[in-house]
């Protein structure tokens, strides 16, 4: 397994996930954290670290992924949760599901029941409705079932769409 790099640049949610993953993995001792992901920085993150070290005496892992977070995370909410319970579909599933994940990424203790209703709560009815009535067993199968549905509509509007020309040219034609 391959330790992943950060440049500093973007939200290291990922980054730091990755991270503890690869811990996991290879069984990395705690006091051994801080500096495998450091030597893995590159660019305006390795100086950051830099800087920080030299403030920081005895940088641990969460002291460490903390200031990940407020240097280039985004804005620090003090309520995670009620940005997700806010969070509203705007644009395609696929947007809608990856500000829901960021969001979701940042709070705590949520049951996957929870995550379904939270998620399809706040879609475009027409797809709420559908999902809902399937009942997901779980977070990954309720997105997969929106994007299905999202392409289904899409397909079903382009067909309703060529109809509808069909239609009119062949009034247009028999008129004439």
């Amino acid at each position: 397994m391959e330790f992943p790099t950060y440049g500093g640049v973007g939200d290291p949610l990922g980054w730091l996930k990755r991270c503890e993953n690869f811990f996991g993995n290879e069984r990395t001792n705690e006091e051994d954290k801080v500096g495998l992901a450091s030597f893995h920085l590159l660019g305006e993150a390795q100086m950051w670290f830099d800087q920080i070290e030299e403030e920081e005496a005895n940088l641990d892992w969460e002291c460490f992924r903390e200031c990940c977070h407020v240097r280039s995370g985004p804005p620090m909410s003090n309520n995670p949760l009620r940005e997700l319970v806010n969070l509203r579909q705007t644009g395609t599933v696929e947007e809608y599901q990856c500000q829901f994940q960021s969001l979701l990424a940042r709070t705590t203790d949520l049951k996957p029941r929870q995550q379904v209703n939270l998620f399809t709560a706040e879609l475009v009815e027409e797809l709420r409705i559908d999902i809902e009535m399937q009942q997901p067993e779980n977070l990954g199968v309720a997105m997969n079932i929106a994007r299905a549905l999202e392409r289904k509509q899409k397909v079903s509007s382009k067909i309703l769409s060529q109809t509808s020309l069909n239609w009119s040219a062949s009034q247009n034609a028999g008129s004439t």
